[in-house]
């Protein structure tokens, strides 16, 4: 089996960090954190990019009230690789970086701009790979292939815009449409309720967003 990767958001307001993912009610009434994504290989290649602009490793000490509770283990605790030498702390600092996510994703993705392909599709390949016999599409041409076609040649293609499956782009596409809305709401949140601290501080944006990245 392959390592799962999980993506949580944070956003800073004044000094603290507060959780931003949704919570859902389990069977016995506790409230549990959901993470932005979760999966496997389709995650690998995004978790692996935000990997490359994080600018940490480890678990922050500064965690949120709910990913504390998530990543509640002692830094002294046996981490279950049979090596004394590697505790919860030593796991954490391997499998746990942080980075920020209006650098490491935000700025990444192109307004109006979802897909990260864009060309002339065989009519056959595209047919296998929105029914999903294919994850990806192996026959495709650029505009300038597909406008020496003669009329019978374009026939056999039509104009397509897609992401693969396993790629980094379409799953940043997704994570900022998620997480701009939930820093939206709770922006409108903090900003009412955390009067201590000045207005213009209230109010954070991508670069006050902070995602964990977690495998195991």
């Amino acid at each position: 089996m392959g390592r799962t990767y999980t993506i949580y958001a944070e956003a800073r307001v004044g000094d603290h960090w507060y959780n931003i993912c949704p919570l859902r009610k389990n069977d016995k009434g506790k409230l549990t954190i959901l993470p932005i994504a979760e999966g496997r290989s389709w995650l690998k290649s995004a978790a692996d990019e935000i990997e490359e602009y994080s600018y940490a490793h480890g678990r922050p000490s500064d965690l949120s009230e709910e990913l504390r509770e998530r990543f509640s283990e002692d830094d002294n605790a046996d981490a279950g690789y049979g090596i004394p030498e590697i505790n919860m702390k030593e796991h954490y600092r391997q499998m746990m970086c942080i980075a920020n996510y209006g650098k490491a994703v935000k700025k990444r993705v192109k307004e109006n701009r979802p897909t990260r392909y864009c060309g002339y599709v065989s009519k056959y390949a595209l047919t296998d790979f929105e029914i999903g016999e294919s994850d990806h599409i192996s026959s495709w041409i650029h505009k300038c292939e597909y406008d020496k076609l003669d009329d019978e040649g374009k026939e056999e293609y039509t104009y397509y815009e897609w992401n693969e499956w396993d790629d980094w782009y379409g799953v940043f596409s997704n994570i900022v449409k998620t997480i701009d809305v939930l820093l939206d709401l709770f922006a409108y949140w903090a900003y009412n309720s955390l009067t201590d601290i000045d207005r213009e501080d209230r109010i954070p944006d991508a670069n006050d967003v902070r995602l964990i990245v977690y495998c195991d």
